[in-house]
């Protein structure tokens, strides 16, 4: 018996067991389920209805440390209750199997096609193979391909990094395969998870058609005026110190139960990492001085609150301008960071420095606790509250190409901001802050750039500044989408 047939075997016998663990907590308890742990069992559903009509081979890439292994758990355990021995039902973690027992996915589901019996193309049994950490084997992609052609009764869920999608050719992506992005938690799904408090049903959309699709100001004041009492009882459920607590660590799953900072940090290091050193591999090839290069730079990044020119960026790490370049598409490929480049048409984006946030502020965090200075702290919290709000927009708009988010350059500052565009030419100018914000810097961008209305998020009262076509809007309201 070779060594593969062994690991599938204990795959098979211990996998109910190992995916409990994976679903629980130390103590036992079952984690909370995400939104995206309900879509996967609506997927799975499906393909017990309906079979080869359903969407059945589900890719789900994201920045290690987001969930997806304890969604896949939740999905598996699931299944298992709902159909039992009725199905084939095969979890594995390709990293173990490259990495460990050199060998790749197409020996694996050849030697569990001869445990089984049958061919996959025979069985009338519905077979559902999960595949962790997908992305370890170059050619995972095209094995599945061909054997989902050849197929009608096989469910394949792949989770993988960030950038797994990338090594999918355009005949896989879309027509075959279905793509759902897990990312770091939002505020209110961090508090289904760390407090089992649920949000009202449709909030979040509600808050981001009234914020962002209105006309003008007045109709944005006029219509979170009449969902303030919705959003006051919410928060009347929430303790408000948890804010710290959801910007420093809280957007990341596996850091909600654990009390210690610097284990939670270190933790959250270590990941950041797994990603330089492993992931980016798959996205351009870096010798071992570019990879040490590269933490330089994203420590360089942590600490900065505005842009970075590349001829600064290129001294301080000690690389060339056209390795940074590369080196910064790798990180925003990788989604470990989210460019945010400068407003204007191609060329001016160009020719002035793009600004770079971490796809989750916790990630900020975690450099900060090694070269933060104590005395930048309220500009820390700021720079934490940016990332937050700048994976919010990436998630709900820049991810699903429904618009793009960019800042106004400008030497002498003074500007908002942000500039969110929604759609085709609907610009709204943003400006953020934990205490008191004024107006000034929206009118500032606004002076310069044609926006549909600004809006100030900050410590403030719901007001409307009419004549500047320019609304102040509490945080409270930020936090629920």
């Amino acid at each position: 018996m070779n060594v593969l047939t062994r690991y599938i075997q204990r795959q098979l016998f211990i996998g109910e067991n190992s995916m409990r663990r994976r679903a629980a907590d130390s103590a036992g308890h079952p984690y909370s389920t995400r939104t995206m742990t309900v879509l996967l069992q609506k997927y799975a559903r499906d393909f017990l209805e309906h079979g080869p009509e359903s969407k059945r081979w589900v890719v789900i890439p994201g920045l290690r440390g987001v969930g997806k292994t304890t969604i896949t758990a939740q999905t598996y355990l699931w299944i298992l209750n709902q159909v039992g021995l009725r199905v084939n039902l095969l979890y594995i973690s390709l990293d173990e199997v490259v990495e460990k027992l050199g060998s790749n996915l197409s020996d694996v589901l050849d030697e569990y096609q001869t445990l089984l019996g049958y061919d996959f193309e025979t069985t009338k049994k519905p077979t559902f193979i999960f595949i962790d950490e997908v992305q370890s084997d170059p050619n995972w992609a095209r094995t599945i391909k061909f054997l989902f052609d050849r197929t009608s009764n096989v469910f394949f869920l792949c989770t993988g990094s960030s950038a797994v999608h990338l090594q999918m050719d355009a005949d896989v992506d879309g027509r075959r395969a279905v793509t759902e992005k897990l990312y770091p938690l939002s505020f209110p799904e961090y508090q289904v998870l760390a407090n089992d408090v649920l949000p009202p049903k449709g909030m979040k959309n509600a808050l981001i058609q009234k914020l962002y699709y209105s006309k003008s100001a007045t109709e944005v004041y006029k219509s979170l005026k009449t969902y303030q009492t919705i959003v006051n009882q919410q928060w009347a459920r929430y303790d408000r110190n948890s804010i710290t607590t959801y910007l420093t660590k809280g957007t990341m799953p596996f850091t909600l139960k654990e009390r210690d900072e610097r284990m939670v940090y270190g933790a959250l290091k270590a990941s950041v990492d797994k990603v330089v050193t492993l992931d980016l591999q798959s996205l351009s090839h870096f010798n071992s001085d570019s990879i040490a290069a590269i933490k330089r730079l994203l420590f360089i990044l942590a600490d900065c609150n505005d842009y970075i020119t590349l001829d600064n960026m290129s001294k301080w790490i000690g690389a060339s301008k056209p390795q940074v370049i590369n080196m910064l598409d790798a990180l925003t490929k990788a989604e470990l960071l989210i460019k945010v480049p400068a407003y204007g048409n191609n060329m001016t984006q160009t020719r002035n420095p793009a600004r770079y946030h971490f796809m989750s502020p916790a990630i900020r965090a975690a450099y900060h606790d090694i070269v933060g200075n104590p005395e930048t702290e309220a500009s820390r919290r700021g720079l934490l509250l940016e990332d937050a709000v700048v994976l919010q927009f990436y998630r709900e708009f820049m991810s699903r190409q429904r618009g793009a988010l960019t800042y106004y350059h400008d030497k002498e500052g003074g500007q908002c901001d942000f500039i969110l565009r929604v759609g085709n030419d609907h610009q709204i100018s943003i400006e953020l802050g934990l205490g008191h914000k004024g107006t000034k810097q929206v009118e500032t961008t606004m002076a310069k750039v044609e926006c549909a209305y600004g809006i100030v998020f900050a410590d403030v009262p719901l007001t409307l500044h009419e004549e500047k076509n320019i609304i102040t809007v509490p945080l409270d309201f930020l936090f629920l989408m």
